[in-house]
């Protein structure tokens, strides 16, 4: 399995190969970027090696029209969620792509040896384009992939296989509270419940997935526009509430210190085997702690390389309400 940022991955199984969420290009009227940078990965070669590609739902942080486009070939098979409406579907076809398997949601079905189910989200809270979870055997490894869906049947997705290597979105893909007009002490104090929400709800899951693996993806986004710059990370007085894979990996250690759990960067490649887990980052030591130790240096070095940037009129994000519990 190899990270690709966000909630990309590359998943390599001795029954074909699966390109998920590949998102790389700025989102959300240029605003959003994955982080780490991930612009220098071989889009290209995981365009053209998978055998399929599964597209969690169509938020833009997880649906990249561009690198879709640009990319992946269009005679691969497209793992469809049973979405109640077709949105994602008519938009992977307008880029071109013609074969679709559609999966019942809940249910396995199996393709020259490799079992897949999607687990599909169609509450009102997931809104008309739905949210997903997917999950992949190949009679050697179980893989959950969560992506942003908060499915409320674990038990269920359990019975799929004992889950070796788990993927859990652990932080905020929101703009709540930081750009709504309320005095700093309140944002804040919302900011914190929010963080720690996240975090909870991640336990939750982590607890009862009972995974042998588990990996912290699906955020965070950061912003390299000057006006939007204070807001990665925590933010500059705590009003933020992007927590960083570090900071969560850190939490989770002293509240499950038993939970095998390991840092996933884009390009990084995650071998598990059982109780243990080869990881080999394309980073060395100095480059992650500059990443996350000296935060506010890398973001400004991956704004020279982003390029000329034109302030967004306003910052703008998932169209998610704090109810949705993003």
């Amino acid at each position: 399995m190899t990270g690709l940022g966000h909630a990309g991955l590359f998943i390599e199984t001795a029954a074909g190969s699966v390109l998920c969420d590949p998102w790389v290009n700025p989102a959300f009227f240029g605003s959003w970027f994955p982080f780490p940078d991930n612009t220098d990965l071989d889009w290209a070669h995981y365009g053209r090696a998978a055998d399929y590609l599964y597209v969690s739902h169509l938020h833009r942080d997880h649906f990249d029209a561009e690198n879709l486009r640009r990319t992946v070939r269009k005679d691969i098979t497209v793992l469809l969620p049973a979405f109640a409406t077709d949105e994602l579907e008519r938009e992977l076809s307008a880029l071109g792509f013609t074969k679709f398997l559609r999966a019942p949601s809940g249910t396995p079905v199996e393709r020259d040896g490799l079992r897949i189910m999607i687990t599909a989200l169609t509450g009102p809270g997931d809104g008309p384009i739905g949210d997903s979870a997917l999950s992949l055997d190949d009679g050697r490894t179980v893989l959950l992939n969560q992506n942003d869906a908060h499915p409320l049947d674990i038990a269920a997705i359990r019975e799929f296989g004992e889950v070796d290597a788990y993927f859990v979105q652990f932080s905020g893909a929101i703009w709540y509270p930081m750009v709504y007009q309320l005095p700093l002490s309140a944002k804040k104090e919302f900011a914190a419940r929010k963080r720690q929400g996240q975090f909870d709800r991640a336990l939750r899951y982590i607890d009862a997935v009972e995974a042998k693996h588990v990996f912290p993806n699906a955020g965070p986004p950061c912003f390299l526009d000057d006006e939007l710059f204070e807001h990665n990370g925590t933010g500059q007085d705590g009003e933020s509430i992007f927590v960083d894979q570090l900071e969560f990996l850190r939490q989770l250690g002293r509240a499950r210190p038993r939970v095998a759990a390991h840092l996933l960067l884009p390009g990084t490649v995650a071998e598990p085997e059982d109780t243990a887990c080869k990881l080999t980052h394309r980073y060395t030591e100095t480059e992650i702690e500059h990443i996350f130790g000296e935060k506010p240096a890398y973001l400004r070095e991956f704004a020279g390389r982003s390029g000329p940037r034109s302030p967004p009129s306003a910052p703008h994000g998932p169209p998610r309400c704090p109810a949705s519990g993003c």
